[in-house]
């Protein structure tokens, strides 16, 4: 499905990611596919950069971005939702897609409290509400290209703050899409298949039960909210210059 769909996929992965899978690239497994290209990074800071540096490679007008394990979730989940969404990507400069309120409401408390704060900074630089933190995002060549030459390579998810606001400061025009299909996603981990509302809500709970991730959500959080600053102060910096 994957491939009747995008002209090219590229797949990004980090040192964490399972050796296994990797494995089974390196090998050659999935060499039958004349679409499907692999990079596999020295440092998981780079792992989003990467993904839009190598797809550039592809000769295609726009790119989708997508974490993996939500991409998945998506075209299994809510494949009508994602297939239009597609589409919508040759529409504009960049989509942020965001997640609906019953999306959202599937993940975590840790998630929800924390990202509601980072989401608030970067909507207020930004001056438009938006979910910056879904994992997926589309842009045109040329704004990826701005990502390439412009944005920090080794801040994934300081990205989340960055991409759209130095795109902003450039001039570019963001579009911003709310979807049901970026529902978590981390549910489904270990599972042959999505799982359902039910399993969410006890995965969720589980989630929550454990102080180390709400830790590790709030670094997260201001990991986003440096990233904010740090580019908002980039823009200050060259309006003092060309005064």
């Amino acid at each position: 499905m994957l491939e009747e769909r995008y002209a090219g996929i590229v797949i990004s992965f980090i040192p964490s990611d399972d050796q296994n899978v990797i494995q089974h690239f390196r090998s050659g497994k999935f060499s039958s596919s004349s679409k499907l290209t692999f990079h596999v990074n020295n440092d998981g800071r780079n792992g989003r950069y990467f993904a839009v540096k190598k797809a550039l490679d592809i000769p295609a007008d726009f790119i989708h971005y997508v974490d993996m394990d939500r991409l998945l979730h998506w075209v299994e989940t809510r494949p009508d939702e994602w297939h239009k969404m597609v589409g919508e990507v040759e529409r504009f400069d960049c989509v942020i897609f965001g997640r609906t309120q019953t999306a959202y409401h599937t993940h975590p408390q840790a998630l929800i409290t924390t990202e509601k704060i980072s989401n608030q900074v970067v909507s207020h630089i930004l001056q438009s509400d938006m979910d910056v933190s879904a994992g997926s995002k589309s842009f045109s060549r040329s704004v990826a290209q701005y990502i390439i030459d412009y944005c920090q390579s080794d801040n994934s998810i300081g990205s989340d703050a960055e991409w759209p606001i130095r795109l902003k400061q450039a001039g570019f025009r963001l579009e911003y899409i709310r979807v049901d299909g970026l529902d978590w996603e981390s549910a489904d981990q270990f599972m042959l298949r999505a799982a359902s509302t039910d399993e969410q809500a006890y995965a969720a709970k589980n989630y929550d039960a454990d102080p180390n991730h709400w830790s590790q959500r709030v670094k997260i959080a201001d990991t986003i909210i440096q990233a904010a600053i740090d580019a908002e102060q980039k823009k200050d910096s060259l309006v003092r210059e060309k005064i």
